[in-house]
């Protein structure tokens, strides 16, 4: 972190010490530690290994997403922030990420994830997903979440590696959707749980072809560098043709 500029480094240490106090406080809101909420985190973490790239090399998505709006819609704000904490300190042991980037990611789905309650609560003060209020009020949670984790990444990837919000890519609306779809399935796998756990099969039979969706924006990004080396190559070609013949009579 010693590279960054003076507002990456204030803007990365803001955001963990923010998201680690809120971390904090939803941990102590935290009523029960049961095994359902624990196979959550282990199934998180499990999702959270298989990430993949995203339209930087600096970015990454994973169904991981699905997990955290089942939580959040079926046992809360604190319960989700346990599932998030518990996926990425897993994904961190793993991949051995420096200290500042694995604080700031679970930072930046600290703030998100609580914020999300607070939309949630404002709009539905009955705290219940069976209500019209309870959808309007869980579609409003799925794109907050969305919209802010997409700024708080981008932002970062401005301040600390030079990369535009439209370079990098955060505000396509395919990642964008992508990520509402994988929160939005979570959140409908939550209101199925609800009335029938069982029922919840016919929403995991797609998540082979959503893992496969998350693909496209890596395979994007390739396919840009590849055209992109193809122009220089050609641009070289025509310059070669171009220059004077010499040689000797």
């Amino acid at each position: 972190m010693n590279n960054f500029s003076t507002q990456a480094k204030v803007y990365i240490l803001l955001t963990i010490s923010a998201g680690l106090a809120f971390s904090l406080w939803q941990l102590l809101r935290l009523e029960e530690l049961d095994f359902g909420l624990l196979a959550l985190a282990v199934l998180a973490a499990a999702a959270q290994l298989l990430k993949l790239e995203g339209p930087t090399e600096q970015s990454s998505y994973n169904i991981s997403w699905l997990v955290y709006g089942f939580t959040l819609a079926l046992l809360g704000v604190p319960a989700a922030v346990l599932v998030i904490l518990a996926a990425h300190l897993v994904e961190w042991l793993r991949y051995r990420y420096p200290w500042y980037i694995q604080l700031f990611n679970i930072g930046s789905y600290a703030i998100a994830i609580t914020v999300v309650g607070f939309v949630f609560q404002s709009f539905n003060p009955g705290d219940t997903l069976m209500t019209a209020a309870g959808a309007v009020a869980a579609l409003l949670a799925v794109v907050v979440f969305t919209l802010i984790n997409h700024l708080m990444i981008g932002l970062v990837l401005m301040l600390a590696r030079g990369v535009s919000l439209a370079e990098s890519g955060v505000f396509d609306f395919l990642p964008l959707m992508m990520d509402v779809t994988m929160f939005g399935v979570g959140v409908a796998s939550a209101l199925l749980w609800m009335v029938n756990p069982a029922a919840i099969l016919f929403n995991l039979i797609p998540l082979y072809l959503f893992y496969n969706a998350l693909k496209v924006p890596r395979l994007q990004r390739q396919v840009a560098q590849l055209e992109d080396r193809l122009e220089e190559l050609n641009l070289q070609a025509q310059r070669l043709i171009a220059e004077p013949q010499t040689g000797m009579d």
